[in-house]
């Protein structure tokens, strides 16, 4: 049984370090969001956005995805949400 438990905590480990480098993607590509915004003068928060992808979490075909990701989701947005506004306050420097 010990074993195991640390046989599973270690892909565990190795699916952590996996959603890590593609936080670091999805925060490189709100990066490019957040200039293009600050370009053109747009909000950082569209709210139509948000509910589309409520909706697609909702409407997801696997449950775990639809009863356990959206807190996820929401912490990824508000993450990205202040990444972009810091980005701006200091003009991307």
């Amino acid at each position: 049984m010990e074993n195991e438990l640390k046989i599973l905590r270690k892909e565990i480990d190795e699916i952590d370090s996996k959603l890590m480098e593609l936080f670091v993607l999805r925060m490189q590509i709100a990066e490019k969001i957040a200039k293009i915004k600050y370009d053109n003068n747009i909000k950082i928060t569209n709210k139509e956005r948000e509910k589309e992808i409520k909706s697609k979490i909702e409407n997801h075909p696997i449950h775990i995805v639809k009863n356990y990701y959206e807190p996820v989701n929401n912490a990824l947005i508000k993450a990205s949400k202040k990444y972009q506004e810091d980005l701006i306050k200091t003009n991307f420097r």
